[in-house]
């Protein structure tokens, strides 16, 4: 049931909006509520009838017009197959004569197409007939605008004849509903309710004063709260510009702190190979001591065995042995805690 109220309630609501449209409808513009329509058909019927006399006949010429579209047809269709007592009778009269209408029109489209039918039939033949040598193209295009020029003026005659017998239909519809309505007009009633919308407009007069002074009343405590949120923002703005700059000198503390830190861990790294160095050095030196150490000693032995030697040399009058040694004597490394010594030739004794 509450599905069944839902649609037809938007099914009102649809129908209203194409009356309320200024612009002209597209037969695209049918498609809403033509789907309401086919899903529910009862309450496409039940919302026809909720409308006033004057909206049925306005929906009613709006499925009438030339351009409505086949979308339009059917809603007016389903309509028609819903006809009761409980619509009016120049309602009823109105649909049953535009459902006709309709019908005829779709005989008509169906004649239309059956014609183009036998029309591409002939077309056809007359093609296959233009393939033949005999076959005169000039007589053929004579006889095509001929044709032509008779068809576009019987239908020309036709449209126009269909279109004001239409024009007066509806109009003597309209003057007819728009007659009953007169004759139900309850003038007595209208003004009383007249005298009660100006009563109802009064006292929405005075809450709209009522309203306005409150909202006078809102507009300077807004101001108020305005002024106080903006000197804050001006303290905030303050403050924030004094933690960037506290911001910035901590930043540029902590770079120069990174700087220095970087500094320092590249001294010591640069000591610590410089010790490295060092010991390495030291160790090179001991080496290099202990070396000459050695040398110093197998020198001294040496230079003991060839004092021998010369001595010996030089009281056997061995003069080319004493050369000899004298040579190898000063292939020797110098003693350092001997620096005047110097070999002697083989004559020196």
């Amino acid at each position: 049931m509450t599905h069944a109220y839902t649609t037809g309630a938007n099914t009102s609501r649809l129908a209203l909006a194409l009356l309320s449209r200024d612009a002209p409808l597209d037969w695209r513009d049918w498609l809403p509520l033509a789907t309401e329509a086919a899903h529910a058909p009862e309450q496409w019927a039940l919302a026809f009838r909720t409308l006033t006399l004057e909206r049925q006949f306005d929906l009613i010429n709006l499925f009438c017009q030339p351009d409505a579209g086949p979308l339009a047809d059917a809603l007016m269709g389903l309509l028609a197959s819903y006809i009761d007592d409980t619509l009016d009778e120049n309602i009823r009269q109105l649909l049953l004569n535009a459902d006709e209408e309709t019908q005829d029109r779709h005989g008509a489209r169906l004649r239309v197409l059956k014609d183009r039918y036998e029309i591409l039939n002939s077309t056809l033949a007359a093609n296959r007939q233009r393939l033949s040598p005999e076959f005169d193209l000039g007589l053929e295009i004579a006889r095509l605008q001929g044709d032509l020029a008779r068809s576009r003026q019987q239908e020309f005659v036709q449209n126009e004849r269909f279109t004001r017998i239409h024009s007066l239909e509806a109009e003597l519809l309209r003057y007819e509903t728009r007659r009953r309505i007169l004759e139900r007009y309850d003038l007595a009633g209208r003004e009383a309710h007249l005298t009660e919308l100006r009563a109802e407009i009064d006292a929405q007069e005075m809450r709209k004063r009522e309203l306005e002074t409150s909202i006078s009343q809102t507009i300077g405590h807004r101001d108020t709260v305005r002024r106080e949120a903006e000197m804050q923002r001006a303290q905030l703005e303050t403050l924030t510009a004094d933690l960037t700059a506290q911001e910035q000198a901590l930043a540029r503390a902590q770079a120069g702190s990174a700087a220095t830190l970087n500094a320092i861990a590249q001294n010591e790294a640069e000591w610590q190979r410089l010790r490295d160095e060092l010991v390495g050095i030291a160790a090179e030196q001991a080496r290099l001591d202990e070396n000459n150490r050695q040398l110093t000693a197998l020198a001294q032995t040496h230079r003991a065995k060839l004092e021998e030697l010369r001595a010996a040399s030089a009281q056997a009058g061995a003069q080319e042995v004493s050369a000899k040694i004298a040579e190898v004597y000063a292939l020797l490394p110098r003693d350092g805690a001997d620096p005047g010594f110097a070999p002697t030739g083989g004559n020196s004794s």
